[in-house]
C-alpha cells in the first residue's frame, strides 16, 4: 500500500480502523520520519 492509498482510504468507523491505519502508516512512512515517531508512540498502549 502507498502513502497515498492510505490517506485516501474511507474514514474510519471503529477504533480497530483507526489501529489498522495508524499501521499502514508506519509500514509507508520513513523510520527517520517525525510524524512516524509519533504514531508508533501513540499506538504502543493501544497495542
Amino acid at each position: 500500500m502507498t502513502l497515498e492509498q492510505v490517506l485516501r482510504a474511507p474514514a474510519a468507523a471503529r477504533i480497530a480502523d483507526v489501529v489498522e491505519r495508524m499501521q499502514a502508516l508506519d509500514d509507508v512512512l520513513p523510520r527517520e520520519d517525525g510524524i512516524e515517531f509519533a504514531g508508533r508512540r501513540m499506538l504502543r498502549p493501544v497495542l
